[in-house]
C-alpha cells in the first residue's frame, strides 16, 4: 500500500502545482486585459483624431477636385474661343 500511497501523493503535488501554474497564468492574463483595456481608452483620443483628419482630408481633396473643374472649363472655353478666332483670321 504504500506504493499506492505515494503515487497519490506524487499525483496531489502535481495537481496542486498545475492549479498554482494555472492562477499565476489567469492572473496574468487578466492584467494583460486590463493592461490593454487602458491602453485602448488612452489612445481612442488619438483614434478619434486620425479619423476627424482623414475626413476633413477627405472633403479637402472634394473640394479642390471641384474647383479644378470650375475653372477647367471656362479656360478650354476660352481656348477653343481664340482657337475658332484665330482660324477665322486666317481664313
Amino acid at each position: 500500500m504504500t506504493e499506492l500511497d505515494d503515487h497519490k501523493r506524487y499525483c496531489e503535488a502535481k495537481f496542486a502545482e498545475f492549479d498554482a501554474r494555472l492562477d499565476k497564468l489567469l492572473q496574468s492574463q487578466e492584467r494583460l486585459t486590463n493592461a490593454i483595456e487602458k491602453l485602448t481608452n488612452d489612445t481612442q483620443g488619438v483614434v478619434d483624431l486620425y479619423q476627424n483628419a482623414q475626413g476633413a482630408i477627405t472633403i479637402g481633396v472634394a473640394l479642390q477636385k471641384l474647383g479644378i473643374w470650375v475653372i477647367k472649363w471656362p479656360v478650354v472655353g476660352a481656348g477653343m474661343y481664340s482657337i475658332y478666332h484665330w482660324v477665322q483670321g486666317r481664313i
